[in-house]
């Protein structure tokens, strides 16, 4: 799936799907070694005179948008750009932001992976030339303490309007606990500091490594000449990959366990993408990404149907719209070039987040702000309901093993077997969407109704109808389990299991085999770097001696298989995950199956 291997396979006769997985990062584009990279030019404080204490200047948005230059070289001096002073931190290092709880701050600035501490004022201000280290360190502060700011302040309202503000009791089965702000304000979100280097020795990308709980900010050109670090929109997609981190765990009392994809080529990977994406739009409200560090290797994306840059064709009618599983392999830089990439595939969940938000605006009478605010919320409610690890989910009708099968397994559960995929994430936001800003009884939709055609018809023209009910119990006592109109369902195929079958194809291999001796040293690596897997048996030789290369299962061997699978139906198929393992952890005293409720209740 990563590395080489596909994670979707749309081709109609035929899907291929890998079991090893060798990635191990979210990041922006696909990255490439490099040397070490020397020290820049020495500290320029430029003008700090002219900015207070606790005060420098940055790059308010990037520099694209700044110039209203496309073709900015990435030689400009960049200075010319810079806004008047902003507040930054009164802190004597490049560390802030208080709001979690049992850490002194929430995030701290390095410029390396090779620096052992943030940057330090030597007067109390924060304004360098733009060319320097220390600016790059201080624009990527900036950012990413507004994203924070921006995503607590959004936590607050969300509890606000989940709880009766005298009783706290909740007004709708909700998923994110009062229990989540502490007596001093701070929230219970993370045990362990986000690092961000602004300045990484990475080519062409940015990234967010979960392992590490650090986002990492490269460059760009042979003489490294444009940072990653300038564009805003980069720093907010990154962090908006840590802020899901936290959203999925708002429920695991501060301990976060719960990760967006382990496996990141798979839906959950591109939910992921997209997510971050909208993350961008959720702080500066502009429906365009990476036009700057991006944008100069024909990365940038769009957000809406209605941007210049997608291919004739593609609009915000309902028939036009950026829909599932036709445009998994869609890339409006290369249209013409079907390319297997999460950042692509993500743009699904994206560009509906986005119409979602302007249907919000015109439907509610909502600014574009409470609009973005809202679409967030729906979205912590979602992540904290589908990750829970304690297997409750929400607040109301609480039940042990409502999702993730039970507290023991729900790790595995949620990681390997039973993934977010396009179904769960739309199926659960839209539960949460009708409870929420559909229902009349709130007024969320301020004296208007945004009703339950409304969510099913937009889900659906972007192809995400993929559920038959709302599932508000999740398979638990029915007390209300409310069913999609099918009539609404007009983009959107259910396509049967029984459709998916070996390749019937005469001489065609049920399976392919990797058991390269390189190639599977390298996958396990990388799975044990992430956290995926431990250690390989004592029994098995650390040189995978028995390997033989011969594309065969031999005793002994290590290996990756792929299965030659078939696509029996008249529609395009996304999404297919194969699992391979012998069910260790079923609960035997029950079914032997691989859920607890009954041989026809598989969630």
């Amino acid at each position: 799936m990563g590395n080489g291997f596909k994670a979707f396979k749309l081709i109609v006769q035929r899907i291929l799907t890998p079991m090893i997985v060798l990635s191990i990062t979210a990041s922006c584009l696909p990255s490439s070694n490099t040397k070490v990279r020397g020290r820049e030019s020495a500290n320029s404080t430029v003008g700090s005179a002219a900015v207070g204490i606790g005060q420098g200047r940055v790059l308010k948005d990037n520099p694209i948008i700044l110039s209203k230059n496309s073709s900015l070289s990435i030689n400009s001096d960049l200075n010319r750009l810079l806004g008047s002073a902003v507040a930054i931190t009164t802190n004597p290092f490049l560390n802030a932001n208080p709001n979690c709880f049992g850490l002194e701050t929430c995030f701290e600035i390095r410029n390396s992976k090779e620096a052992v501490s943030a940057l330090q004022t030597t007067n109390g201000r924060w304004s360098y030339s733009a060319a320097t280290d220390e600016f790059l360190q201080v624009n990527t502060f900036y950012h990413i303490n507004k994203t924070f700011d921006q995503f607590f302040e959004n936590l607050n309202l969300s509890l606000a309007s989940s709880y009766d503000a005298f009783t706290m009791l909740p007004t709708y089965d909700t998923a994110i606990p009062n229990t989540l702000r502490q007596a001093d304000g701070t929230f219970k979100l993370n045990s362990q500091m986000l690092l961000a280097f602004a300045n990484c020795d990475v080519a062409d990308n940015a990234y967010y490594d979960q392992a590490n709980e650090s986002l990492c900010f490269g460059y760009s050109g042979e003489k490294k000449e444009l940072r990653w670090g300038h564009d805003s929109t980069i720093i907010y997609h990154e962090a908006g990959h840590f802020m899901q981190k936290l959203q999925l765990n708002l429920r695991n009392n501060g301990n976060i366990s719960a990760q967006m994809s382990n496996n990141l080529n798979n839906e959950a990977g591109a939910i992921g993408e997209g997510l971050s994406d909208y993350y961008s739009y959720f702080i500066n409200g502009r429906t365009h990404w990476g036009e700057w560090a991006a944008g100069h290797l024909n990365g940038s994306r769009p957000l809406t149907e209605d941007d210049n840059i997608h291919a004739p064709g593609i609009s915000k009618d309902d028939d036009g719209r950026l829909s599932y599983p036709q445009y998994l392999t869609y890339d409006p830089n290369y249209p013409t070039e079907p390319i297997e990439d999460i950042h692509m595939s993500g743009m699904i969940i994206s560009h509906y987040l986005v119409a979602l938000t302007q249907d919000l605006e015109a439907k509610c009478s909502m600014t574009n702000l409470v609009a973005r605010g809202y679409v967030v919320t729906i979205i912590s409610e979602t992540l904290a309901e589908l990750g829970d690890l304690t297997t409750i989910g929400t607040q109301k009708n609480s039940k042990v093993g409502k999702v993730n099968m039970n507290p023991l397994h729900s790790y595995l559960w949620f990681s390997t077997v039973n993934p977010i995929t396009y179904r769960s994430f739309t199926q659960t936001f839209a539960k949460n969407l009708l409870n929420t800003i559909g229902n009349s009884n709130l007024n969320r939709c301020n004296g208007s109704t945004y009703n339950k055609d409304n969510i099913e018809a937009l889900i659906d023209s972007y192809g995400l109808l993929l559920f038959k009910t709302y599932n508000e119990n999740r398979n638990h006592s029915i007390i209300k389990n409310t069913a999609v109109t099918n009539s609404n369902r007009k983009k959107s195929l259910l396509i049967k299991k029984s459709n998916l079958m070996l390749d019937p194809t005469t001489g065609a291999s049920s399976a392919f085999v990797i058991d390269n001796k390189d190639q599977i040293l390298s996958g396990i690596s990388q799975l044990q770097s992430s956290g995926i897997i431990g250690t390989l048996s004592p029994l098995t030789p650390s040189d995978l001696g028995f390997n033989n290369n011969n594309s065969k299962v031999s005793p002994g061997e290590v290996v990756a298989i792929a299965i030659n699978l078939f696509n029996n139906s008249n529609s395009t198929m996304g999404g297919i995950d194969i699992l391979a393992n012998d069910w260790e952890h079923v609960d035997k005293s029950i079914y032997n199956r691989p859920c607890q409720y009954g041989p026809d209740l598989w969630p």
